[in-house]
């Protein structure tokens, strides 16, 4: 790490090394830049220095993908602030997970989606991503203050326990709650670092602190400073009229953006978002199959051809002769995600087949073994 968790400018020296960093990434086969501006240390990087960042990579592996600072009050200010830099470095953009979070923003759907097509009307390459879910899965600490979280978890933690701090934190994160689909209900415990604490996976704030008999927010921060920051929540923050609009979206394509989980030791330690098993084919049994917001062509193509094309793999997302050979079969009748918020480590249905690299790893929805996967370079 280059600057650190300091909010403050990067020194010209500390500007150096990260172009330096960018260089070498793309050396080593990354496809481009990527940022995450609503957690830190990324939220305290300018827009400046983002735009000399992105300008860093060859003009072929300039693309920008970004979970932007902000996706709830100034959604639209951020969507901006992406476009921005990818214009200014004459670069490609692609947002991830599009969302529109809290009750009082969800009707900026269609000015976010606006913004995007003035965009590409405009030249710019632009794309984005989303999951097809309406709760997010991020750091419980994200419903605090920026400020509360400069200089890093031993600074933020400290600050929780600061008596002349706690009106001013808890009036910020009384507010952004107050935004969710049931408040404090809708702040789901997902993972906790402690293994004394991991009672507290699957309940929500509201569940514990009624429970224990102690008020929500004190609850919240009992669990932060417990785990020593060291936890992961679900924030029921979307609706499901402006996540349609932007699934359907022609320019935009669905992803996941979960990690790797499976239903046995260790990799379900945590309460998954039900997304990682989910996301693919609950695109193609709610979305298409149920709610028809686009053909099962259209669908298909958002999750192959255009985030191959996005990512520059020109041998992926399409079948052809003499190309890898990545297949799914599956049954559009019956083909069902399973997973659900507090039991997520569940498999889809309807999906007999799965081809890898011309290898069969799903056979009659049955693992083979095999193991073909490979790591894709820019």
């Amino acid at each position: 790490m280059v600057v650190g968790y300091d909010d403050r400018p990067a020194t010209a020296d500390e500007m150096k090394q990260m172009v330096e960093l960018v260089y070498q990434s793309i050396e080593q086969g990354a496809v481009g830049l990527s940022t995450g501006l609503e957690y830190t240390p990324g939220s305290f990087a300018s827009t400046e220095e983002l735009i000399e960042l992105c300008k860093a990579a060859p003009l072929k592996h300039r693309l920008y993908s970004t979970h932007m600072r902000n996706e709830d009050n100034t959604v639209i200010e951020s969507v901006e602030e992406a476009i921005r830099i990818a214009k200014e470095s004459d670069g490609r953009l692609l947002i991830s997970h599009l969302k529109v979070s809290g009750k009082s923003n969800w009707h900026k759907a269609d000015e976010a989606l606006e913004r995007i097509d003035r965009a590409a009307g405009n030249g710019l390459e632009v794309h984005a991503d989303r999951y097809t879910y309406v709760a997010y899965h991020t750091n419980l600490s994200s419903l605090f203050p920026l400020w509360s979280r400069d200089g890093g978890d031993e600074k933020f933690l400290e600050r929780l326990k600061d008596t002349s701090l706690k009106n001013d934190i808890k009036n910020y994160a009384e507010k952004k709650v107050s935004n969710l689909d049931g408040e404090w209900s809708g702040v789901l415990i997902s993972s906790i670092g402690k293994k004394e604490f991991k009672y507290y996976q699957g309940k929500t704030i509201h569940q514990i602190a009624e429970e224990a008999g102690v008020d929500e927010f004190d609850t919240a921060v009992n669990i932060l400073l417990q785990s020593e920051n060291d936890v992961m929540m679900m924030g029921f923050g979307m609706e499901e009229k402006s996540t349609e609009k932007i699934l359907a979206h022609p320019l935009v394509m669905i992803a996941s953006d979960a990690g790797s989980h499976a239903p046995y030791a260790p990799m379900n330690r945590s309460i998954a978002h039900p997304r990682a098993y989910g996301t693919f084919p609950r695109a193609i049994a709610k979305y298409v199959r149920e709610r028809k917001i686009c053909s099962l062509e259209e669908m298909i193509k958002k999750m192959t051809l255009m985030p191959a094309d996005k990512l520059g793999f020109k041998d992926r997302g399409k079948i052809n002769e003499g190309l890898n050979a990545d297949l799914v079969l599956f049954d559009f009748n019956t083909i069902q995600d399973k997973a659900t918020f507090t039991e997520p480590h569940q498999y889809p249905e309807g999906i007999p087949y799965v081809i890898v690299n011309g290898k069969t790893v799903i056979d009659k929805g049955e693992h083979t073994g095999a193991l073909p996967g490979k790591v894709i370079y820019g």
